[in-house]
């Protein structure tokens, strides 16, 4: 007799002939009550169990969404870091330092600039802006203008890169999924198992999707009616290089 141990809580029995836990699935017969079958492992969070042909169906589309959100949000606080970083700036006397460029700092920087071009006002004697390492830099109107000036390149060269890595997770995120067409060569298409293909034979495909490798090579093809494709890589895979 075989004895086995649940180490998880909340397990839900299917209709029939099943025990499900958080990520796979014990399945017994009707008749003697023992496993036949080898433990099936979720996938991932987006997979739902089909207990018809016990299997696991990837859901590729929320796969596809989910990997993008997170892309995305890595490229955003990617593009904050950036912008907060301490910036490198050489005053009009030649002194050479690194400032903060954190939001307070800053804010700071951008009251002291609007104060300083006010009619009538100057910068007070003796006027100095503090470098990261404690020195007290002396700085005119016009280093505190050059300073936020280059802060302001930075962080506008930043969300321009922020745009375009932006724009790129989204169009890989909108590759279509595979369909009976006319492919044109260089296109790109989406596979049942995530992954990318790009025609590199154009032509009228089959009228049912072909068998697509669960773990393509790289540069492998597949025949698809008069068309083929060629393997270029899972899309979660594609979308996390961009950064």
């Amino acid at each position: 007799m075989t004895i086995f141990q649940i180490l998880s809580t909340g397990a839900t029995i299917d209709t029939g002939d099943s025990i499900t836990l958080a990520n796979f699935v014990l399945k017994f017969p009707t008749l003697n009550g023992q496993i036949t079958d080898a433990v099936n492992v979720k996938p991932n969070v987006h997979a739902t169990w089909d207990p018809v042909n016990h299997v696991w169906v990837r859901n590729i589309p929320a796969e596809v969404s989910a990997a993008a959100s997170a892309q995305n949000t890595t490229v955003n606080n990617t593009c904050n870091a950036n912008i907060a970083t301490d910036i490198s700036f050489t005053t009009q006397a030649g002194v050479s330092k690194t400032f903060w460029a954190d939001p307070a700092s800053i804010n700071e920087l951008t009251l002291a600039v609007q104060s300083a071009s006010l009619p009538g006002q100057s910068l007070p004697a003796n006027f100095y802006w503090k470098a990261t390492d404690g020195t007290q830099v002396p700085f005119t109107i016009t280093d505190l203008q050059n300073l936020l000036a280059a802060y302001s390149t930075r962080r506008w060269n930043e969300f321009a890169s922020l745009e375009t890595k932006l724009a790129s997770i989204a169009k890989v995120a909108a590759t279509p999924v595979w369909s009976a067409q006319t492919a044109t060569q260089g296109e790109e298409i989406l596979d049942n198992l995530g992954n990318v293909w790009k025609c590199t034979t154009g032509g009228a495909t089959s009228t049912t999707m072909p068998v697509f490798p669960a773990s393509p090579a790289a540069g492998a093809t597949v025949a698809d009616g008069a068309a083929v494709w060629t393997y270029v890589n899972a899309i979660a895979s594609i979308i996390k290089a961009i950064i």
